[in-house]
């Protein structure tokens, strides 16, 4: 899985700097989605020039590179999920 474009997102993930914005929404109930899992994966959505849900998927389906982008983001959101109590 590292193909110049997951290098190229791991490497700009490494020095994005996400300190400022809350992980979890805090407060009554369950704490809810990862917010840097989320703008990582918005990020991503926007540079690769997606322009719908279905088209996303699509190509997930069609492109491996696309696949092995979400495969690592969904994996980090994955585990933060796992280490959090919900």
């Amino acid at each position: 899985m590292n193909t110049p474009a997951v290098l190229k997102y791991s490497k700009m993930f490494e020095h994005l700097d996400l300190s400022n914005i809350q992980r979890y929404l805090s407060g009554v109930g369950p704490n809810g989605y990862d917010y840097h899992s989320m703008i990582k994966e918005l990020i991503v959505y926007a540079l690769e020039g997606y322009r719908s849900i279905p088209q996303l998927i699509w190509e997930q389906n069609v492109n491996q590179t696309s696949a092995d982008i979400f495969s690592i983001l969904l994996q980090e959101f994955l585990t933060t999920l796992n280490s959090t109590d919900l």
